[in-house]
């Protein structure tokens, strides 16, 4: 079963998915997987990798095309209960993206969190 992979957002994040998005194509060759993106695909112009995957999230046969019969990964970072945790240890979208779309481990890039008294009791 090949991936579908939807980037919504801003032109940041469009941008930010795309170290995830190189990262996959490097660990599952074998999976012929598109990138649907809402109005930014001319960002992926030109990328070695990544521009023969990439066609605009809304278009007639969408469905059909890349969504019917293909897994289906949405990495919207603020539905993703991960995040607060991540904004909390001060990882980044980038280390977000990364988890989400190539289930990365991010426990070794995880610090000790330390808290004091006060916010212990809030």
């Amino acid at each position: 079963m090949n991936t579908t992979f939807v980037i919504n957002g801003g032109a940041g994040r469009v941008i930010a998915a795309i170290p995830a998005l190189e990262k996959f194509a490097r660990l599952n060759p074998e999976n012929d997987f598109k990138v649907l993106i809402y109005g930014w695909e001319s960002l992926y112009w030109n990328h070695p990798v990544l521009q023969k995957r990439t066609f605009g999230a809304v278009g007639k046969g969408t469905f059909e095309m890349f969504i019917k019969d293909n897994e289906l990964i949405v990495p919207e970072p603020y539905l993703q209960n991960l995040l607060l945790l991540l904004v909390i240890i001060k990882e980044d979208i980038l280390q977000m993206l990364n988890l989400f779309m190539v289930n990365a481990d991010l426990i070794s890039t995880m610090e000790q969190i330390t808290l004091i008294t006060e916010e212990i009791s809030i």
